[in-house]
C-alpha cells in the first residue's frame, strides 16, 4: 500500500507545542490587552473556587468556557477586565468544605478540637491548597494575571476591609434590614448550611398523611362558634381541622393552619366514626377524599375567613402558649390535600413569608 507520508506529530507533546507558549498566551496576553486602554473594557464577575484540594473536571469545565467567553471578547477588539474573582483569580477561603478538608488530614472530630484551632488548620490546608491549585489553572491555559497582586484570597485583610466598606454602604443607604429567616440546620457538623450545601438522599421517601388538629374551645371564630352552635344543638363534641402534608417530620414544628378566604369549608361528620367529632374539610374536596372519609353527613358549610383566628391543640406541644391559630392564605388551593394547610416556618420560607407577612409570626411562640 502507498500510503502518504507526513512530518506531523501523530500526537502533541506538551513540552513541545503547549508549555513553551503557555507564558505568551496566558500571563503575557493578559498584561498586553490590559494596556490597550483605547479599547472598549468588557467584565466578566466569576465567583471563587473553594481551596480545598486539587482541581477536577468541574473546576475545568467552568473556568475553561469562561476563559472562552474572555479570548472571544479580546478577539473583538475589547479589553478584558476580569473583576473580583477566580479570573483575577480568587478564592474561598472560609466554610465547611475547607473544615472538612483539615479534619479528615488530621483524622479528628470538630468535638476533639477548639474552634480556634480549626481555623488555623483550614487556614494552612487553604494556603496550600491555593499554590496547588493556582499551578493547575495554569495549566488549563487560563488567561490571567496570575501573580500575587493580581489574585485575591477571602482571608486577605484588605478583601475583608473591602467587603465591610460596601457593607457600610449598604447599610447608610437603607438596603440592610435584620429579621428571622429559616435555615437549615447539619447536625453532624452543628453549623447552619447554605442552599447549595444541602443533600438529598435521593431514595428516601415521605409518607403523606391526613392529621387531626382539635380546635380549642375557649377561642373559636365567631363565624366558627356561630354555626356550631346551631349544628351541635348543645352537644359536647370535639371539633378538628383536618390537613394533609408529604411532610410529616415538620409536624413537630407546626405553628399555624392555612385556609383560602375565598373558599368554602364544610363540618361533616363520618357515620361509621360518630364519637370522632365534627371535621372541617374544605367543600371542593369532599368528592376527591371519599375513600378517606367514607360515608359523611355535612352539617355545614362556611367561608374561610370565618375560620380565621381559631386556635388548635398542637400535637405534640399540648401546652403551647400562646395556641396556635388559622390564619388566610392565598396560597392555599382546593386542588389537592384537604383545603387546610399545616404551616411550619422553622421549614419553609414560603410559610415563613406567609406568615411574617400576616404578623402573626410574632405573635406565636418560636
Amino acid at each position: 500500500m502507498l500510503l502518504p507520508k507526513t512530518t506531523f506529530p501523530l500526537w502533541a507533546e506538551p513540552s513541545v507545542r503547549e508549555e513553551p507558549f503557555r507564558e505568551k498566551t496566558t500571563s503575557e496576553l493578559y498584561k498586553w490587552q490590559a494596556e490597550q486602554t483605547d479599547r472598549p473594557l468588557f467584565v466578566l464577575h466569576d465567583g471563587p473556587p473553594y481551596a480545598n484540594g486539587h482541581l477536577h473536571m468541574g473546576h475545568a469545565l467552568n473556568k475553561i468556557l469562561k476563559d472562552i467567553i474572555n479570548r472571544y471578547q479580546l478577539l473583538q477588539g475589547k479589553r478584558v477586565e476580569m473583576v473580583g474573582v477566580s479570573y483575577v483569580p480568587g478564592w474561598d477561603c472560609h466554610g465547611l468544605p475547607i473544615e472538612h478538608k483539615a479534619l479528615k488530614e488530621l483524622g479528628a472530630g470538630h468535638e476533639t478540637i477548639s474552634p480556634i484551632a480549626i481555623r488555623k488548620i483550614a487556614r494552612q490546608v487553604a494556603e496550600r491548597d491555593m499554590k496547588v491549585q493556582m499551578e493547575e489553572f495554569k495549566q488549563f491555559g487560563i488567561m490571567a494575571d496570575w501573580s500575587h497582586e493580581g489574585t485575591y484570597r477571602t482571608m486577605d485583610h484588605d478583601y475583608e476591609i473591602r467587603q465591610l466598606r460596601i457593607f457600610q454602604e449598604l447599610v447608610k443607604k437603607g438596603l440592610i434590614s435584620r429579621r428571622y429567616r429559616p435555615v437549615h440546620w447539619s447536625p453532624s457538623s452543628k453549623s447552619a448550611l447554605a442552599e447549595a450545601e444541602l443533600e438529598y438522599v435521593e431514595d428516601h421517601k415521605s409518607f403523606p398523611v391526613y392529621v387531626k388538629f382539635q380546635v380549642s374551645k375557649g377561642q373559636m371564630a365567631p363565624g366558627l362558634a356561630g354555626i356550631l352552635e346551631k349544628v351541635q344543638n348543645g352537644k359536647e363534641e370535639p371539633v378538628h381541622l383536618v390537613i394533609w402534608t408529604t411532610t410529616p417530620w415538620t409536624l413537630p414544628a407546626n405553628m399555624a393552619i392555612g385556609v383560602n378566604a375565598k373558599l368554602d369549608y364544610a363540618l361533616l361528620r363520618r357515620t361509621e366514626h360518630p364519637d370522632e367529632g365534627i371535621l372541617i374539610i374544605g367543600k371542593d374536596r369532599l368528592e376527591a377524599l371519599n375513600k378517606v372519609l367514607g360515608d359523611r353527613e355535612v352539617l355545614g358549610i362556611l367561608p374561610g375567613s370565618a375560620l380565621a383566628g381559631t386556635a388548635y391543640s398542637h400535637l405534640f406541644h399540648r401546652s403551647t402558649s400562646p395556641a396556635p391559630l388559622v390564619t388566610e392564605w392565598s396560597d392555599v388551593e382546593a386542588g389537592t390535600g384537604t383545603g387546610l394547610v399545616h404551616m411550619a416556618p422553622g421549614h419553609g420560607k414560603e410559610d415563613y413569608a406567609a406568615l411574617t407577612a400576616t404578623g402573626l409570626l410574632d405573635k406565636l411562640a418560636i
